[in-house]
């Protein structure tokens, strides 16, 4: 299917559009995933030994520092040549799909329901789009990898790969690992990894060692993610890449005609952030999370939704059939804020056009306080 309507390069203009209707409405906006500043306190104290780096113009490879923060990261599978600091997951996955689409070819494949920008950087590099369903599996979804294979066969050469998934939580296992590790040495399926929410995941298995079977020794992988949700900072427009230098150089090649290069003190404080978390990083944080998630998600089924449970990310996936089937996801977004007080995000954004699927997208980002409130006025309104 190829993609070339304005509509899609517009998309994700929606979360923007939901935030405006919440204020308008007076809802609590459970829409956009803007997280809570969580690490603002570490961040400032990073930033203020990295501003003797300046602001002038870097390495357009990226910081040294930040190039082997990353390295580290991922076990040193990749050297410090073998990454790309970006402005944010955004141009990551922009980069990575246009690399992709010159090496491998324009037929790529996107798990259903994805993120919205997908589509638009396939339509602004017309590419041919295979869709990969997400199916339901009691109270979760996980990808129809024999929907993925058929599409192997039937000329597809790229996979775009989010886990921990937006919108539905999916992380991907050590079992999906070793299948799609299977799939590239037997098709030379290429992979682009979106893991902008990588230490995001709470009751599924190791996710970190499940990537690490996927990334060891394949040349056919590319990583993308950014600082914006790792470090609960969505200003924070750092991100990076990480992958064999043949396709990397591809992207670096178009990296140069967009953003060059990126602010010194700010690819330091990540570096800085990195090399010195400590051993139970981010625990506290996940567990936090955890705690949103399960208040969130109890809430609603009280009141008649059914609920997806997320694995990983910030979202959570709620089906409204029980409570009104007989609108669209657009419509009952405003339902929600004028009953419930509430404002979720509507699917139809993460489907294709025509697609009715009757699920609401809720953020649990945001602070307990507000998760709080939220679940008052949900069941309050009953």
């Amino acid at each position: 299917m190829h993609i070339n309507q304005t509509d899609d390069l517009m998309v994700a203009d929606t979360f923007h559009t939901y935030t405006l209707l919440a204020q308008q409405l007076n809802a609590i906006n459970l829409a956009q995933g803007i997280p809570e500043p969580i690490m603002e306190k570490e961040i400032n104290e990073a930033l203020l030994t990295s501003l003797n780096i300046g602001w002038q113009y870097t390495n357009s490879h990226g910081l040294e520092s930040l190039c082997t923060a990353l390295a580290n990261e991922y076990d040193n599978e990749f050297t410090k040549d073998e990454v790309l600091v970006t402005s944010g997951c955004t141009e990551s996955l922009y980069l990575g799909i246009s690399a992709s689409s010159k090496i491998y070819g324009n037929k790529i494949a996107f798990l259903e329901p994805f993120f919205p920008a997908y589509t638009g950087f396939a339509a602004l590099l017309n590419l041919e789009v295979t869709y990969i369903p997400m199916l339901a599996k009691d109270n979760t979804m996980c990808p129809d990898w024999d929907s993925l294979e058929r599409a192997i066969r039937g000329g597809t050469t790229t996979l775009l790969l989010n886990t921990p998934h937006n919108p539905s939580g999916w992380v991907m296992n050590a079992a999906d690992a070793i299948y799609l590790r299977t799939l590239t040495d037997k098709y030379g399926l290429f992979i682009l990894v979106d893991e902008s929410y990588r230490y995001y995941t709470y009751d599924a298995e190791d996710a970190n060692a499940a990537m690490r079977i996927l990334y060891s020794n394949n040349d056919h992988i590319l990583i993308l993610s950014a600082a914006s949700k790792l470090l609960s900072a969505t200003g924070l427009r750092i991100g990076w890449m990480l992958g064999q230098k043949s396709i990397l150089d591809t992207a670096y090649a178009i990296h140069l005609s967009t953003t060059y290069c990126h602010p010194g003190p700010l690819q330091q404080l990540v570096a800085t952030i990195l090399n010195n978390r400590s051993n139970n990083w981010f625990l506290e944080i996940k567990n936090h999370y955890q705690n949103k998630r399960d208040k969130l998600l109890n809430a609603l089924n009280r009141v008649g939704f059914k609920s997806i449970v997320p694995a990983g990310g910030h979202f959570l996936l709620a089906d409204y059939s029980n409570i009104k089937n007989d609108i669209d996801s657009n419509k009952f977004a405003s339902y929600c804020a004028k009953e419930y007080k509430v404002m979720p995000l509507p699917t139809s954004v993460f489907y294709r056009k025509g697609t009715t699927a009757h699920q609401m997208r809720f953020s649990f980002s945001v602070t307990m306080d507000t998760i709080d409130n939220a679940i008052s006025n949900i069941t309050n309104s009953q």
